[in-house]
This record gives C-alpha cells, sequence and structure tokens, in this order.
C-alpha cells in the first residue's frame, strides 16, 4: 500500500514538472509606464492569427508599434492589453500613425475591453470600404441605436490624440490634432458599465482576415499612452447616481463598498 501511494506520489510530481516546464507566460512590453502583455495565437477580432514576436510588437523612440504583417506565407496581426482594470478616468492615447489613410483591409483600434457586450471602442477604418468615414467611437453593442458614432479624419497637420473619458454616467470621446479637438461624442445610453473586469488594448488587425490590399507589411504606432483616474469623490456620488430607478448591477454593491474604503480610507 505504501509502495502505490508512492508511485502516485512520484507520478503526480512529474506531471507537475511537465506542466510547468511546458507552460508558456504572456510576452510583455513596457509602453508608458506600464508592463502590456502581447496576444498570442488565433481568434478574434478578425478572426486573426496574432503573433507575439519582437517584429511584431516593439518599442522603441517613436513609440508602440504593432504591426500586420506576414511570416511563412501566413499574415499575422498584433494586440497589446494591460493585465488589471484602471477604472473609471481619463485614457489618453497619441498616435503617431496616420490614422486617416490606414488600409481599407485593417483596423487600428484603442479601447476598453471586458467582453463583447462591455466595451469602448475607437476605431480607424474603411472596412474594406464598406463605409465611406475612416473613424467610430463605439460602445458595444454597436448594434444599438445610439451606439457608435461614424466620422470623416482628414490628413492630421500633427499627431492625433484620442481621448475617452468614461464616468459612471457619461463617455466622452474627443480626438485632438496639435491640441485642437477636431471631433467629440458623448454618450448617455443604457449600455455604458461598472468598472473592474475591464482592460486597456491596443491592436492592429485584418478585417475580416484580409490581407492588407497591397500585400505589405504595416505599422500602426501609438506614441504615448496616459491616464487619470476620475476623483473617487465624484465616483462614488456618479456611481449612486447611475444606478437611481434602475435593477441593481451585479457587482454594484462590492464595487461601491471599495470606493467607500478608498474615500475614507
Amino acid at each position: 500500500m505504501k509502495m502505490r501511494c508512492k508511485i502516485i506520489y512520484m507520478i503526480f510530481l512529474i506531471l507537475v514538472l511537465c506542466v510547468l516546464v511546458n507552460a508558456k507566460t504572456d510576452r510583455t512590453v513596457n509602453f508608458a509606464g506600464y508592463d502590456w502583455a502581447v496576444k498570442q495565437g488565433y481568434g478574434g477580432p478578425g478572426p486573426n492569427n496574432w503573433d507575439e514576436d519582437s517584429s511584431a510588437v516593439f518599442v522603441d523612440e517613436a513609440g508602440l508599434h504593432l504591426r500586420v504583417l506576414s511570416l511563412n506565407d501566413k499574415w499575422y496581426s498584433s494586440e497589446v492589453y494591460l493585465p488589471t482594470s484602471l477604472g473609471y478616468g481619463t485614457y489618453e492615447f497619441e498616435v503617431a500613425s496616420d490614422v486617416s489613410v490606414v488600409d481599407i483591409s485593417l483596423v487600428g483600434a484603442v479601447f476598453l475591453y471586458q467582453d463583447d457586450a462591455h466595451e469602448i471602442d475607437v476605431e480607424f477604418s474603411r472596412w474594406h470600404n464598406e463605409v465611406k468615414e475612416n473613424a467610430q467611437y463605439v460602445v458595444q453593442p454597436f448594434e444599438v441605436n445610439g451606439n457608435m458614432k461614424r466620422f470623416m479624419l482628414l490628413p492630421p497637420q500633427g499627431n492625433v490624440v484620442q481621448r475617452i473619458m468614461w464616468e459612471p454616467t457619461t463617455i466622452l470621446f474627443e480626438t485632438l490634432v496639435n491640441g485642437v479637438v477636431v471631433k467629440q461624442w458623448g454618450y448617455v445610453g443604457e449600455n455604458n458599465f461598472l468598472p473592474g473586469k475591464e482592460r486597456v488594448h491596443i491592436n492592429f488587425w485584418q478585417y475580416k482576415g484580409l490581407a492588407p490590399s497591397d500585400l505589405l507589411s504595416k505599422d500602426f504606432v501609438v506614441k504615448k499612452f496616459t491616464f487619470m483616474p476620475m476623483d473617487t469623490g465624484s465616483e462614488i456620488c456618479q456611481m449612486v447616481k447611475m444606478q437611481r430607478g434602475k435593477p441593481i448591477e451585479k457587482g454594484f454593491f462590492s464595487g461601491l463598498a471599495k470606493k467607500l474604503k478608498e474615500y475614507f480610507g
């Protein structure tokens, strides 16, 4: 009996060691003072193959580079994301690439993502010429009337700053060129959501898995990212105001308790 237990224990240890040896951790890159995980594998959006290699995702003096490229006759897209929630506040992405001329088959995006029904997007694309505009603000689900604002972004005379101001009752989108707001949209609909499970993402991907129209590799560069959290006192008031007259959303009381603890110490 003792011998049998020892054999089972040894087999268990061997299996654990095999798992540890073969476990693959996500690659990370440090950008704007944050460690970003690099997406890998196959799947949505697109769907796409996602490349975590340093040839696809890297940081240099110009900023964070995300590339769509061909490797061994297969096309890959790229994406990075933060491992933890940042919550309500102001998100700013300074984009160095000319987002007005993104290839018709590609999408460059900065966004907050929890799941497909809880997502706040800014996307630069012409969606394979299916629409005439080249940019859009979206609060998912996009099919809901009033959840999307499309617009035409002209070739900018300077870097574009995309700002998302996320609060419990409103989401304000702003696009700035050389510090001047050129486009703005405020969302006050029903599909705003509570923070905690969302993550900041930046990606550059192939719409419907289509290769670039000229079959050449493309680069999407974000020069800078900053986040300014919402004042805790204001956030508490807004959270309570948002729930007034509505069914209590799952996680509301735990989220409120957490914020009250932060506020009062």
